[in-house]
């Protein structure tokens, strides 16, 4: 079973299943520095796929 984290500062702090994330190729990212937001954007922007991010990760490093 995939599971997707969100990142909150140091740590995971919120585990979802993947019935409640949607399409993965479609998730708003943000990244905040000192409570200032830094970068916003989306997944569907990325050049690879979520799916191959994970495939090629997970043939790197145990997961």
């Amino acid at each position: 079973m995939h599971r997707y984290f969100c990142r909150h500062r140091i740590g995971i702090t919120h585990v979802f299943p993947p019935d409640k994330i949607g399409d993965p190729n479609a998730l708003d990212l943000s990244i905040r520095v000192n409570g200032q937001l830094r970068q916003h954007s989306n997944t569907r922007h990325l050049i690879y796929n979520v799916q191959r991010l994970i495939a090629y990760a997970s043939a790197m490093f145990t997961l």
